[in-house]
């Protein structure tokens, strides 16, 4: 992905994640980042990029930056299949665990323990008292 196309696709989340991108982090900034260190995955529909995960998975511990999913296609399962491939091909890569960070109790942490991620850390998200947590799974 060019890091054009990521920064639009940032922009079009940015209001769905709780703190928004925006309140952490310059987009256009972000954008560059992911587009030259991570790995992308998405799944398109009529052409359009529906949703999308960054992965760096430059070292053995995976670290998720970034996954979304437009809000008219959840309920789909897309969050789970990349999930689902994700693990599988970090395992196939003999790759320890996989890391990311997430808003507790949300719909995305739900997700995330079902998948067997477990809480390693408790935070607030810079400058508000929402309460984030990281995760890992161990492959």
């Amino acid at each position: 992905m060019t890091e054009t196309e990521i920064y639009n696709y940032l922009q079009l989340s940015n209001s769905d994640f709780e703190p928004r991108l925006t309140n952490r982090v310059t987009l256009r900034e972000y954008a560059k980042k992911l587009q030259e260190y991570a790995v992308f995955s998405g799944y398109f529909y009529k052409e359009q990029l529906i949703s999308l995960v960054a992965v760096y998975a430059n070292t053995n511990i995976v670290f998720v930056p970034y996954i979304h999913v437009k809000k008219n296609h959840r309920g789909k399962k897309l969050a789970d299949k990349h999930l689902d491939e994700l693990i599988c091909e970090m395992k196939l890569e003999k790759k320890i665990s996989i890391k990311l960070t997430v808003r507790e109790d949300s719909a995305a942490h739900k997700l995330y323990l079902k998948h067997g991620f477990y809480t390693i850390r408790h935070f607030n998200y810079e400058g508000t008292d929402i309460l984030g947590l990281e995760l890992e799974l161990i492959l």
